[in-house]
């Protein structure tokens, strides 16, 4: 009998909520921002069109809220701000996989992806007249490249 990592038809979906921390660590202009909050929702799949080809998706989405600071040395104040932002990916895999030998197979895939964000606009607080007031922010991008051929290997059972 022969394993491989070939699995037919699946489908499933994850979530995650990750936190993040960016420090400047600076001494003339110290700022930093917090990840507070960031929900992921993502879903994933893959079917086997022939015995040598199949396609692989992912989509996901999130949500992020954000808090940081940034320190005005010139009038000795600090900047506050909160904003949240949003995030979208759909990615499809067109996968061929070739026998080489009995238990290798060399694997190619063609990637197209499309990717698009959103950071809501936000009025800093805190700095007077120094307060930046930071318009939304929107962006999209699309990319199709082929993967690096891999080896594959399966092994026998006895």
């Amino acid at each position: 009998m022969a394993y491989c990592l070939n699995i037919s038809r699946r489908s499933d979906t994850i979530s995650s909520s990750p936190i993040s921390n960016v420090d400047s660590h600076s001494l003339i202009a110290p700022q930093q921002v917090d990840v507070e909050s960031s929900y992921q929702l993502i879903g994933y799949g893959r079917y086997d069109i022939i015995p040598a080809l199949d396609v692989s998706f992912q989509a996901d989405q999130g949500i992020n809220a954000s808090q940081g600071e940034r320190f005005v040395t010139c009038i000795n104040r600090t900047a506050e701000f909160d904003y949240d932002s949003y995030t979208g990916h759909v990615g499809l895999w067109l996968n061929k996989h070739f026998r080489l030998m009995p238990n290798d197979n060399l694997l190619a895939s063609l990637v197209p992806d499309y990717t698009w964000f959103k950071d809501d606009a936000y009025q800093e607080e805190g700095a007077g007249i120094l307060n930046l007031s930071v318009n939304i922010s929107l962006g999209a991008g699309t990319t199709c490249w082929m993967k690096k051929p891999r080896l594959l290997r399966c092994w026998e059972n006895h």
